[in-house]
């Protein structure tokens, strides 16, 4: 009969631990996987910080665009209104002496020599602020000017707030609507609109006769110079600064002929004393 069997004559057998599967680098794989997915996640974060950064480039600059819109609207209803404004002016000195009381040009509100002194009834020509140039549009009736507008078709940010008497604005399509009209006209008035440059320059018309000599008379005789003129413009000459400065210090809505009032007489016994002699 054999013997039982006993536990105690088994001895324990270590299994050894199956060693890692490596790369060809000899680095374990299970590295290389968390590896990978923290790249991938890096990777994520980069595109979502760029895609935001981009983002608020996008409306920083929009909204840069947007106020520079808005300052350069208002430097075109100063300026739009300093041509009414002048318009205005020119119109008051008419009123005076009886002339024409629209300017055939923007330079006549620069220098209006109708009466004995010159006077400025505009500080200088303004840039369209919209297109950068002074290509103004000239609202014109009979050949003189009533008013002015922005050749800019693009259509303006502002539709409330508007000044007196420009109301209408709130509707306009485009800048080409703002028209600033002197006094008496309303803003959609019917007019004839002709640019700056082109009521600066006017061509000459069909059937007009040429400035050029006629043959056989290549040298035209120099215009008579008229006395009276050359005595005012002499008699005018020494209190122009004067006027001129009295007119861009006076109070806005004055009447500017008075600017010229006080110096009337001095310049009327000056013209009288030349006559005499």
């Amino acid at each position: 009969m054999r013997a039982p069997i006993l536990s105690s004559h088994f001895k324990p057998v270590r299994v050894a631990a199956a060693a890692p599967r490596r790369d060809k680098f000899g680095e374990p794989a299970q590295h290389r996987i968390v590896r990978r997915s923290a790249a991938g996640y890096a990777l994520i974060m980069v595109l979502l910080v760029v895609i935001g950064v981009s983002l608020a480039t996008t409306v920083a600059v929009r909204q840069q665009t947007l106020e520079q819109q808005r300052e350069r609207e208002m430097d075109l209803l100063f300026a739009g209104q300093q041509f009414r404004n002048a318009l205005a002016s020119y119109a008051a000195v008419s009123r005076s002496n009886s002339s024409n009381p629209r300017p055939r040009t923007l330079d006549e509100l620069l220098l209006d020599n109708r009466s004995p002194v010159p006077l400025r009834h505009l500080r200088r020509i303004y840039v369209d602020p919209m297109t950068g140039k002074a290509d103004w549009i000239l609202e014109m009736v009979q050949g003189r000017i009533v008013g002015v507008h922005s050749s800019s078709g693009k259509a303006p940010l502002q539709r409330t707030g508007f000044p007196d008497g420009m109301a209408t604005f709130s509707d306009a399509q485009s800048y080409r609507d703002w028209r600033f009209m002197a006094e008496g006209y309303a803003t959609n008035a019917a007019t004839t609109q002709v640019s700056a440059q082109a009521a600066a320059n006017p061509s000459a018309a069909p059937g007009e006769s040429s400035s050029a000599p006629a043959s056989g008379n290549p040298t035209a005789a120099p215009a008579a110079v008229d006395p009276f003129a050359a005595t005012v413009a002499q008699c005018s000459a020494p209190y122009s600064a004067d006027v001129q400065a009295c007119y861009t210090d006076r109070t806005p809505g004055t009447d500017p002929s008075k600017c010229a009032a006080g110096f009337r007489n001095l310049i009327r016994d000056c013209i009288a004393a030349a006559n005499t002699h």
